[in-house]
């Protein structure tokens, strides 16, 4: 996790990462996409001479921020193979999120966390605290229930305020147990991401033949012809997207999905390109 993590922020940042902006490469810790509302005088009218895009130059003093980085370790992130395992890739753009906040000198903080706190790494800045958060989830194995919203229910004041927080997972709970703690952190005034872990196999449900699908979180299991069920799955699959959507609008938080086995590059890109905080 740790070196695929610092191959792709290292080549993010050197421009092997090609944009779909005219070619621009942006140092993540020098400018962001300039929003209604940011200082005029903080435009580098150089980039804007050579993209017609603009930016806004960000000082050490104005990114300067405690990141609170919760990851799901629940055994339903387990799913899939090597490379694709839900968890190993949520891990690797965990890390790569805070190489990028620790390069700029921002405070991060790491947990693991299913129906418990699996493991934690305390807030410090510094790129020596990477080595730690990568040793954290490389050891960590995923396992229990998916319980994030409880969780996190209990740790909202201990976030305290105007914090940066990220939550990396399958969503496999009652969103709305997910969005009560998200809505308090925004009314505290942090701001929220929520990056929406999937494998392509249960966005796709490609199965045949005779399947025995048993739970990575409970006992359960069910011996069935895929075909059968594919049609019914995929509506129940569309509806519970259909609800996280919904859940983000009305609770006002970033979203972003990321496909297992696809390239982590365009969606690091894509929050990049935000302006993450």
């Amino acid at each position: 996790m740790r070196l695929d993590a610092q191959g792709l922020v290292e080549g993010f940042l050197s421009g092997r990462h090609r944009s779909p902006h005219h070619g621009v490469s942006i140092e993540f810790s020098d400018h962001k996409e300039y929003a209604p509302g940011d200082d005029l005088r903080t435009i580098d009218w150089k980039v804007y001479g050579r993209s017609d895009k603009l930016y806004i130059k960000r000082f050490h003093h104005e990114t300067d921020l405690t990141a609170r980085i919760i990851l799901d370790g629940s055994g339903s992130m387990a799913y899939g193979p090597d490379d694709s395992m839900k968890y190993r890739c949520a891990g690797v753009f965990a890390l790569a999120l805070s190489y990028l906040f620790l390069r700029q000198g921002d405070r991060v903080e790491m947990q693991v966390v299913s129906d418990q706190v699996q493991g934690r790494v305390p807030a410090r800045p510094g790129l020596g605290h990477f080595a730690s958060m990568a040793k954290m989830l490389e050891t960590t194995v995923p396992e229990g229930e998916t319980a994030l919203g409880p969780v996190l229910d209990g740790q909202v004041e201990r976030f305290g305020r105007r914090r940066a927080i990220i939550i990396l997972t399958d969503v496999f709970e009652d969103p709305e147990r997910l969005f009560r703690p998200m809505r308090a952190l925004r009314a505290r005034g942090c701001s929220v991401l929520l990056l929406h872990v999937l494998h392509g196999d249960e966005l796709d449900f490609p199965f045949d033949g005779v399947r025995d699908f048993r739970s990575m979180e409970t006992d359960g299991n069910l011996v069935t012809e895929p075909q059968l069920i594919r049609g019914l799955y995929l509506k129940r699959m569309q509806a519970h997207l259909e609800t996280i959507t919904t859940g983000v609008q009305q609770s006002n938080v970033g979203y972003l999905r990321i496909r297992t086995g696809d390239s982590l590059e365009a969606p690091l890109y894509e929050l990049v390109r935000r302006g993450l905080p």
